[in-house]
């Protein structure tokens, strides 16, 4: 789940995105320029504004079925369970702020969207940090500060720092500044540096990236706790986790209601993370494989399943990327004998042709592939169906409120 607050660079006038801000400019006469616009707007207005542009954008593209009604998030500001800001220093003083997309030039102290998008504790430790970094001990932080990154629930946050150069004088004064965070009047479970010399850009809002990155704790468990339907998930703080916690029980609860599964089927759950639809359909499967490439997600998919103590021993999580050659090296293991179904969650850039190759030539009966990006709907669309698969279900979601973005099953099953 993957930032969604910048709006495409050179979007197709027939883009989501420009379809939405056209309706916006016109409805409330103003000039409208960025998503930062629809936090303006109370919620109804949002998603009716969503929903008519979604299906312009649908008929637009002279896509098959329509589109159902968006299922709206259960908070519809203050959700984001990931944030960050970037370190900017100038003339030893540090500004804790935004950028562009792939830019460190592009600098607004202020963005009038985020914060709406943020819980008030993620304000909270950023204002707190900008001070004591601007503090002359902390000096040598601030000149090799990329980002501070919060994550966790909406209960428990984790603050890691991302930094250029790591040396004993760094360590020791981020331990110092750590314990300056536990002793907030915040549910602050753990602190960790991410050692990135390169300048990264890497902060958490896409899937975790394939190599290891030195981490070091400073203090608390290297893993996040999250609470869906009672049911409690742990996840490393290198996985990727979705952003929009509070609409996580519905979106499992459609998943669960498009497959329809029939307790007599095999699961192959694709870029499965932490094992979250693995581990809640884990009943209703006769069998259950995860494929992920991030280590650190599937050994969270691993423990979860032990904490789980599911009764059936039917799930496999393995560690691969998901690519043509390791999907039919799996195939080749796996005699199909029983109906199969797919669900995959790629990340934000999408999955490549290949892997649906592979997939139709396997040809399970059902498929359920999540698009994290709007304007990917209408590739991955066409993909399927030059397959041999028929959409039968386009369900949208309101992950990312406040934002021109909608995260959307689709649903397919075999011609």
């Amino acid at each position: 789940m993957k930032t969604e607050i910048s709006r495409p660079q050179t979007p197709s006038p027939n883009s989501y995105s420009e379809i939405l801000f056209g309706k916006l400019r016109k409805e409330h006469a103003a000039d409208f320029l960025e998503n930062e616009s629809l936090v303006k707007l109370n919620y109804q207005e949002e998603i009716d504004l969503k929903n008519t542009a979604l299906k312009d954008f649908w008929n637009l593209e002279k896509l098959p079925s329509k589109p159902a009604d968006i299922i709206l998030s259960p908070k519809s500001r203050k959700y984001r369970t990931n944030s960050k800001r970037r370190a900017f220093l100038s003339r030893h003083v540090i500004s804790l702020g935004f950028t562009g997309e792939g830019s460190r030039k592009k600098f607004r102290s202020f963005s009038p969207t985020l914060p709406e998008l943020e819980p008030e504790e993620h304000l909270y430790i950023y204002r707190f940090l900008e001070e004591k970094l601007n503090e002359r001990s902390n000096s040598v932080i601030a000149r090799n500060l990329n980002y501070i990154i919060i994550r966790g629930s909406y209960q428990e946050f984790s603050v890691i720092f991302n930094v250029f150069m790591l040396n004993a004088e760094i360590v020791r004064k981020l331990k110092h500044l750590a314990e300056c965070l536990r002793e907030l009047p915040l549910n602050i479970v753990s602190s960790h540096i991410l050692h990135s010399p390169a300048k990264s850009e890497y902060y958490f809002d896409n899937n975790a990236p394939s190599v290891n990155i030195p981490l070091k704790k400073l203090f608390g468990p290297d893993k996040n706790a999250l609470m869906i339907n009672s049911e409690k998930y742990m996840y490393h703080i290198m996985a990727f986790s979705q952003v929009n916690e509070s609409i996580l029980p519905s979106f499992l609860a459609k998943i669960r209601e498009l497959l329809k599964p029939g307790g007599d089927e095999r699961l192959f759950d694709l870029y499965c993370g932490y094992g979250i639809f693995s581990l809640y359909l884990r009943d209703s499967y006769n069998q259950i494989y995860g494929m992920d490439y991030s280590k650190f997600s599937i050994s969270s998919a691993i423990d979860n399943l032990r904490h789980l103590k599911t009764a059936k021993s039917n799930i496999r999580f393995l560690s691969e990327d998901v690519s043509e050659k390791n999907l039919e090296k799996l195939w080749d293991k796996i005699p199909h004998d029983m109906p199969e179904a797919v669900i995959l969650d790629p990340p934000r850039n999408g999955t490549g042709l290949a892997v649906i190759e592979a997939i139709s030539e396997r040809g399970p009966e059902k498929v359920l592939h999540i698009c994290c990006g709007i304007e990917k709907v209408p590739g991955t669309i066409r993909d399927w169906r030059d397959k041999g698969y028929r959409l039968k279900t386009a369900a949208p979601f309101d992950m990312f409120p406040g934002t021109a973005n909608l995260e959307t099953l689709l649903f397919f099953e075999k011609n």
